[in-house]
């Protein structure tokens, strides 16, 4: 289950969101990496984005939260926009610099980030709440699959059962999905007529993965946590789609969990693999 916070000026004092938990001045966490086509994170994790974190509704009207000085999503103007009301999230802004922002037009099928007066937390940090019933977003622009991709998915589940974490429309050949079933986390990797199925033990644990293709090695590969497993591919699907976060394309297995960022590579990230587990790991404490 999900925590709560007080608020405060970014709600962590000193902690910032730099590489190695460095001083402000380090670069972001994906100023390392090319290849970036979408990033939504509720910290700033790219130095040329300027734009705001979230769009939030609080029963009677939307708002754009910003970043705080620190980094860190701006918990005082969200509690000043959300007061008693619970805080829904419209739009999480993609911080890649290709405005592909995830997107949920009806107000009951938005995730939340504050609730009971205080902003939603997943161990010390902020999350957005999934619902398990209906709550789900989609980009608002198509990506096209590659062969060299990755997808860096942050979550905690809230309970045993089958839901979509990033949704694979539904022919699972022509995308690249992810979700819990069966006592197992299964990520899936199109290859246009079928599909490779990795599969690592599913818990309730708070989770970093990490799942993609790369011809560098001819592999698939799904990590939970810096544990890996992997298989050979034989083609790989170039289907264009959106990005359908927290349920399949047509709204079905609603994710109940808390996701804290989603980060898409249509790029070769074998080599970085764990430099990119060792920085979420080291800002967030996964495992």
């Amino acid at each position: 289950m999900y925590i709560a916070a007080t608020t405060g000026v970014g709600g962590y004092g000193s902690l910032l969101p730099t590489m190695g938990g460095g001083a402000a001045s380090d670069p972001l966490f994906l100023d390392t990496y090319s290849g970036v086509e979408v990033a939504y994170s509720l910290r700033k994790v790219n130095s040329i984005y300027t734009g705001p974190a979230i769009e939030v509704y609080n029963g009677s009207s939307y708002l754009d939260i910003p970043f705080a000085s620190d980094g860190l999503l701006d918990t005082v103007a969200l509690a000043a926009h959300c007061g008693v009301n619970d805080g829904l999230v419209r739009r999480w802004y993609d911080q890649s610099g290709n405005a592909n922002d995830a997107f949920m037009i009806s107000t009951t099928k938005m995730p939340k980030i504050f609730t009971g007066g205080a902003t939603i937390l997943q161990g010390t940090q902020h999350a957005l709440s999934f619902d398990g019933v209906d709550d789900y977003m989609v980009s608002v622009s198509n990506y096209t699959h590659q062969e060299n991709m990755s997808q860096v998915m942050l979550t905690k589940a809230d309970v045993v059962t089958t839901d979509q974490y990033i949704g694979d429309g539904l022919d699972r050949s022509k995308g690249m999905g992810f979700r819990s079933q069966s006592g197992l986390f299964r990520y899936y990797v199109g290859n246009g007529s079928s599909f490779d199925t990795l599969s690592h033990t599913w818990n309730t644990n708070h989770n970093l993965h990490i799942w993609g293709r790369s011809n560098s090695d001819s592999k698939s590969f799904a990590r939970l946590n810096g544990s890996e497993t992997s298989l050979g591919y034989t083609g790989f699907a170039t289907t264009s789609m959106p990005v359908y976060l927290g349920a399949r394309s047509n709204g079905s297995l609603s994710l109940d969990a808390q996701v804290q960022e989603y980060i898409l590579f249509l790029s070769d990230q074998t080599d970085n693999k764990v430099a990119i587990e060792t920085n979420i790991n080291d800002y967030y404490s996964v495992y």
